[in-house]
């Protein structure tokens, strides 16, 4: 079961999913009963492919980026969270 006690509300985490997918978000909340975390605004890193700068673009293309509802992860598909 994944540890979250270290994190606080409103830090910014990134999160290694058992995809493979790298996603950077704002942490809410873990529910230990549920074996979930809620993040806010969950983003991936990519490249700009007309001038090859770093950018962030969301991580579900169905939110809304100006939204600030939580998106639930289920702890087994987390490898990791820094």
């Amino acid at each position: 079961m994944l540890v979250t006690s270290n994190y606080k509300k409103n830090d910014i985490v990134s999160i290694k999913l058992s995809t493979g997918e790298e996603v950077v978000a704002r942490f809410e909340s873990s529910n230990s009963s549920a074996q979930t975390i809620d993040v806010i605004k969950p983003t991936v890193l990519t490249l700009n492919p007309q001038d090859g700068k770093v950018m962030l673009i969301p991580w579900l293309m169905s939110i809304d980026v100006k939204s600030s509802d939580p998106v639930q992860i289920k702890d087994s598909q987390i490898v990791r969270l820094i």
